[in-house]
């Protein structure tokens, strides 16, 4: 069972890595999580024959969301939209729970409507800014199980969990080179998001869990 101080554990990691490959200007746009490693390609196939399982939130805590994003809208007017997708423009703001493949019809998915996340870290993962719920939430453990075991039965292969599950959002993904410059201010935003968010979480509810294929909206 994943704990809250493996999670703030591994979030140090990952933030102090890639607040690193930033300023050094290390960064490769994002493509996909499979990217160009053979094995998963023949494990899972290709990206966009995936499984997801998300929540989406309600127009209440998507309009608190909106209002995290001034610097990054900002950001975006000065480099360009072409270089990144955020949450809530190019693709829906959402938590994805569990994923699979290939892309299937699901059903008995469980219900987490009305379960409130509360969203306290940040984490620049190199091209992706995310933000994190240091507290694991047993509901979303639960349904991580859940949704494996209805993968497996509708002929979904479940991704295998990892020792340390987040509860997280992307919400901002470079897509496309910066100026050097830009990773510096990238990075800047990430240090700027954590300070914030430490001092003030944000909390969402959920308004349902989704079993989709989300690529034809990931990446424009």
């Amino acid at each position: 069972m994943t704990t809250k101080d493996a999670v703030i554990d591994l979030c140090e990691k990952l933030h102090k890595s890639g607040m690193e490959a930033l300023q050094a200007g290390d960064i490769t746009p994002f493509v996909s999580w499979i990217g160009d490693k053979p094995e998963n390609l023949e494990q899972y196939g290709r990206f966009e024959n995936q499984t997801t399982s998300a929540v989406l939130f309600t127009e209440k805590s998507v309009k608190e969301f909106h209002k995290l994003m001034k610097p990054i809208r900002c950001f975006r007017s000065v480099y360009g939209n072409d270089n990144m997708v955020t949450a809530g423009s190019e693709f829906p703001l959402h938590s994805t729970v569990r994923t699979g493949h290939p892309h299937l019809p699901v059903s008995g998915m469980p219900d987490m409507e009305g379960l409130t996340l509360q969203f306290n870290l940040a984490v620049s993962m190199k091209e992706n800014l995310v933000m994190v719920a240091s507290d694991p939430s047993p509901e979303v453990e639960q349904a991580r199980t859940a949704i494996g075991a209805l993968y497996e039965k509708s002929g979904i292969i479940p991704v295998l969990q990892r020792d340390v599950e987040l509860v997280f959002i992307t919400i901002a993904r470079i897509v496309e080179k910066l100026p050097l410059d830009g990773y510096e201010k990238f990075a800047n935003l990430g240090e700027g998001l954590k300070e914030y968010l430490q001092q003030a979480p944000l909390e969402l509810t959920v308004k349902e869990l989704v079993t989709v294929n989300l690529w034809p909206e990931m990446r424009r």
